[in-house]
């Protein structure tokens, strides 16, 4: 899992070049199993350097993070 999320991420990368990539949802209970992988295939893969503010982070809203989302869109309309 770990390699094909880093290969669509440096996907992403490659095409927006964002400063932070945060990893949210129930993908986030796996992360120490994967995030080497995810790393190792986004530093092979990247067209860019790095920026200094790049970096992946796991959200802390878990399985709760879709939920909360629309939850807050539904409130403000």
């Amino acid at each position: 899992m770990g390699v094909y999320l880093g290969i669509g991420l440096s996907n992403l990368i490659n095409i927006l070049n964002p400063e932070m990539i945060v990893i949210g949802g129930g993908v986030v209970n796996g992360w120490t199993l994967f995030e080497k992988y995810m790393r190792q295939q986004v530093a092979d893969r990247g067209l860019f350097p790095p920026r200094g503010a790049r970096e992946n982070y796991a959200g802390g809203m878990r399985d709760d993070a879709g939920l909360l989302g629309a939850a807050r869109l539904a409130f403000m309309q």
